[in-house]
């Protein structure tokens, strides 16, 4: 066996020591080695699943003594216990965990909520809630920062105290988190009498990796789904246990397979060099809003977050990738790009559509032709904020179109009305505008004010710069003078919108007289110019002089 080198310890001689060690010396020494720092904390990443960023950190003691060398918890926390000495531990760990955060602003570096354990003896023997209150204030740190673990056997004394504390911690804005859930024998009663926030399963349930055990996984992610409460899985070791928890709908893991405890610092450098960033606590609670989604549904499931003026792909089963890229490797890329496009107009049918979804909050439904293939969606947004917003779609179905029917005058027709926008009808004569297509189809066929209509949409989508000659262009009072001077009896006018919630997009509108109507009544159709940029903007200017 190799000797220990000159100046490193002699890791053989440590653990002798440490095998060695009288119990009593933790009980003489906690204060000391509160006072002089020889408990360090070390921080394991959190990680959320749909993301894979930084979303929280536990906190977790270790004892660097200077004669037994480096103790783990299991080696003085039950001793501490047992003397009625680890509310000392525990109030060193929420100071240190708040002096962390405050070195972390000071320096101006993102922090992420810390999570830590609190014995049962934390409520008996001393006035917990005071406690943390207090740190917190001291070093001006939310309680949104600090999340708190309990094991479920701290309640089986049924100690009337405990389950108060807990309470008027979550009154007061923490979390509380059940650490090792399902290893006791009433955990489910404990759910019954007691909320908590995130259950903590640990992944020895996949030890055995049967059937059976990710049964028992997904039953409790679907029962955690059901009661409001949210799930992180511990002790995930392998990337296989990473894939089937995120797709299973688990929010949270923590594992050595994301990072093994260190030091702040070194976790957080070790996490980076992963790829895996920091979360912004600030959208914490957006996030969270995941929680609500059915990921075990029977149904292809996707997940869409639109921000900074585009549509990214956060999830998509294999069933999703199955129907929608054929399971191509980097179709999920190609589909996401396309729908971010304005060149495919099924795509921005969708995109318009999603957009919409997110100004009004009701779901929709959406049909679009893939190919030979018709892909029905249903989409709802999940949680909006600021510019961000996320979807969640349900490919409900799909049919495939037969050969004899690809050319009838019907799929014909809804091809065109792909190629547009919006197409309506403007009745001069009862002043009304009737829409015949749309992205959603919702308010196909029905019937709004001609004014009202066209000074809502200059308003909302039209760009100001363009609103005179968009008045102009959509004039009615000389409408039959102009059309008889255009050229093949149409208008056309390119004006710059808002288009995806963003712009300037440049597009064509489009107004004819109806065939073989007496009527005043004129057909309109709004798209997307082929062409943008300079351009456009000199073929609008020798339109307007046309017009």
């Amino acid at each position: 066996m190799a000797e220990a080198l000159p100046g490193q310890p002699d890791k053989k001689k440590k653990t002798l020591k440490r095998s060695s060690m009288p119990r009593g010396y933790i009980v003489r020494h906690i204060d000391e080695a509160i006072e002089k720092r020889w408990i360090k904390v070390y921080y394991q990443p959190i990680v959320r699943t749909i993301s894979r960023r930084l979303c929280a950190m536990e906190a977790l003691a270790r004892w660097d003594d200077p004669t037994y060398g480096f103790l783990t918890p299991p080696q003085f926390i039950g001793v501490l216990e047992q003397h009625n000495l680890i509310d000392k531990l525990d109030r060193y760990m929420i100071e240190a965990v708040c002096r962390n955060f405050a070195r972390l602003r000071k320096a101006g570096r993102q922090a992420v909520p810390v999570s830590l354990n609190l014995s049962r003896l934390d409520f008996i023997t001393c006035d917990i809630f005071s406690v943390v209150e207090d740190t917190l204030k001291r070093y001006d740190m939310p309680r949104s920062m600090l999340h708190l673990e309990v094991v479920e056997s701290i309640l089986t004394d049924r100690v009337k105290v405990i389950g108060t504390s807990l309470d008027k911690f979550r009154e007061a804005g923490y979390e509380i988190w059940m650490d090792d859930f399902g290893s006791g024998y009433s955990t489910l009663n404990f759910l019954k009498d007691q909320r908590f926030d995130v259950l903590k399963m640990d992944m020895a349930f996949l030890k055995s990796d049967t059937k059976r055990a990710r049964d028992i996984i997904l039953s409790i992610i679907a029962m955690d789904k059901r009661i409001g409460n949210r799930t992180l899985a511990e002790g995930v070791e392998t990337e296989e246990q990473f894939n089937f928890l995120r797709e299973s709908g688990c929010e949270k893991v923590q594992g050595y397979y994301l990072g093994r405890p260190m030091p702040y610092d070194k976790s957080v450098e070790a996490c980076l060099k992963q790829g895996i960033g920091i979360e912004d606590w600030n959208w914490k609670s957006y996030y969270d809003a995941i929680a609500r989604v059915d990921f075990l549904t029977e149904q292809p499931l996707m997940l869409l977050e639109y921000h900074a003026r585009q549509f990214q792909l956060l999830f998509a089963d294999k069933s999703c990738g199955d129907l929608l890229w054929q399971g191509a490797e980097d179709g999920s890329e190609e589909w996401a790009e396309a729908l971010n496009s304005s060149h495919d107009p099924e795509m921005r049918y969708l995109h318009h559509g999603l957009l919409r979804l997110a100004r009004t909050g009701e779901s929709e439904e959406f049909s679009y032709v893939q190919g030979d293939t018709i892909i029905r969606m249903d989409a709802s947004l999940v949680v909006k904020r600021e510019q961000r917003c996320l979807f969640e779609i349900h490919c409900r179905s799909k049919a495939k179109i037969r050969e004899e029917e690809k050319l009838t005058p019907e799929k014909m027709m809804k091809g065109i009305f792909y190629l547009y926008d919006a197409i309506f009808t403007l009745d001069l004569k009862h002043q009304q505008l009737l829409l015949l297509t749309s992205p959603s189809g919702k308010l196909n066929g029905r019937s709004f004010s001609l004014e009202d209509s066209m000074t809502l949409y200059k308003e909302m989508y039209v760009c100001e710069d363009d609103w005179l000659r968009y008045e102009e262009f959509f004039r009615t009072d000389n409408l039959d003078d102009r059309l008889e001077a255009a050229e093949n009896g149409i208008l056309c006018g390119m004006f710059r919108t808002k288009w995806r919630g963003h712009g300037p997009v440049w597009k064509s509108h489009i107004i004819m007289r109806i065939p073989h109507l007496d009527s005043d009544a004129y057909l309109c159709m709004i798209r997307t110019a082929d062409v943008q940029g300079k351009a456009i903007g000199c073929e609008a200017n020798r339109l307007d002089t046309l017009a």
